[in-house]
């Protein structure tokens, strides 16, 4: 029997998905990860592609951008013949430890900016500058092995549903933490790369964000649930 919360937020999207070549470790296009997803019953998905040092090490400002939003407009491009949205996320790293920060809420706009803390900030001076109410910084599976404990108050959210087979995300400590912060924005998401764990967690909404600054609107609303391979989980009390 359908679960009436299925109802009450009908539409599906994925909060963290990477596309190859953007993300060297995917291992399906920008155009393929659409179509799987569009199969799969997905009203959206957000690309949060990873932006790290190396890839992008001796190429200009607008060689880089180009670089790395090329596997986005192309999802787009593919999201629109599909009639499946396509938001802009990122996945960033700096180069003081392995740790990764989901971005949302930013554009194509925002890149150079992006490009400039990428290259010469650290998280504690980058949470400064980068936050406010339009976009969120989101601590990416935290409890992660070779991942480095970062204060929680240097975030909006807490990425505790971390879905990818290849790592022990350690949901539940992640979980006992994230308690102790109510304050903190909770989100989930498949961490797609691999077939098989497409969609594996997807946030349900009651309406569809019109672009990525509607997509904030809803995750500071806190009105939404999980979906774990099918199961709903109100992630707030």
């Amino acid at each position: 029997m359908k679960n009436p919360e299925q109802e009450i937020y009908p539409y599906s999207i994925e909060l963290h998905a990477h596309t190859h070549p953007v993300s060297p470790c995917g291992n399906f296009s920008a155009e393929k990860t659409v179509q799987m997803y569009k199969a799969r019953g997905a009203d959206a998905l957000v690309i949060t592609n990873h932006f790290l040092h190396t890839p992008y090490d001796g190429l200009s400002e607008a060689e880089a951008i180009d670089k790395y939003l090329d596997d986005l407009r192309r999802a787009r491009k593919a999201g629109e013949e599909m009639q499946i949205k396509v938001y802009m996320g990122m996945e960033m790293r700096f180069a003081e430890n392995s740790n990764d920060y989901l971005l949302y809420g930013v554009t194509e706009a925002d890149m150079p900016f992006l490009l400039d803390c990428m290259r010469n900030q650290n998280i504690r001076d980058f949470s400064r500058v980068y936050r406010r109410d339009d976009r969120l910084l989101i601590f990416a599976h935290p409890m992660r092995e070779g991942i480095v404990d970062v204060d929680f108050s240097l975030f909006d959210g807490i990425e505790v549903f971390n879905m990818h087979p290849g790592h022990n995300s350690r949901v539940s400590l992640v979980a006992r933490r994230t308690a102790e912060h109510p304050e903190l924005i909770v989100t989930g998401g498949s961490d797609f790369h691999h077939l098989g764990h497409d969609g594996t967690c997807l946030l349900r909404a009651k309406t569809l964000p019109a672009d990525e600054k509607e997509l904030v609107r809803l995750l500071r609303s806190r009105d939404y649930r999980l979906s774990l391979s099918g199961y709903m989980i109100t992630p707030y009390l």
